[in-house]
């Protein structure tokens, strides 16, 4: 198993473990910290190593972005009186958020090592 294969299996653990977690905490189930942060780095893992390897990453990143403002928008949904609805949509774009944000970093971090790379190499 290569680590683009690898990398493909952390980021979906990654989303799918914080959306799930994110879940639960509408329903008052709270769990650890530790729980949390090892899927935010399994997200980072899989965004270094199976993201950045997309022939869009341009288009993931902007994506990333969207992803969050609409967390941050549902968020204010609650002000018009369908607050379960509005915490149920708000959670899940919020572990879906938190999850890109961390594959963006990953991928992030493999592009600023190349851009690094590709200056110091000879041409």
């Amino acid at each position: 198993m290569d680590t683009s294969s690898l990398g493909k299996w952390a980021w979906w653990i990654g989303l799918v473990g914080l959306v799930v977690v994110h879940l639960l905490i509408v329903f008052g189930v709270t769990l650890p910290t530790l729980v949390t942060d090892l899927l935010v780095v399994l997200a980072f893992l899989g965004g270094a190593t199976y993201l950045a390897g997309m022939k869009d990453r341009t288009g993931f990143f902007i994506v990333t972005l969207a992803l969050g403002v609409a967390a941050g928008a549902a968020a204010g949904w609650a002000w018009f009186g369908v607050t379960i609805l509005a915490d149920l949509v708000t959670h899940i774009l919020m572990g879906a958020s938190i999850a890109a944000y961390a594959g963006a970093a990953g991928a992030l971090f493999v592009v600023i090592y190349e851009w690094i790379m590709g200056a110091f190499s000879s041409k």
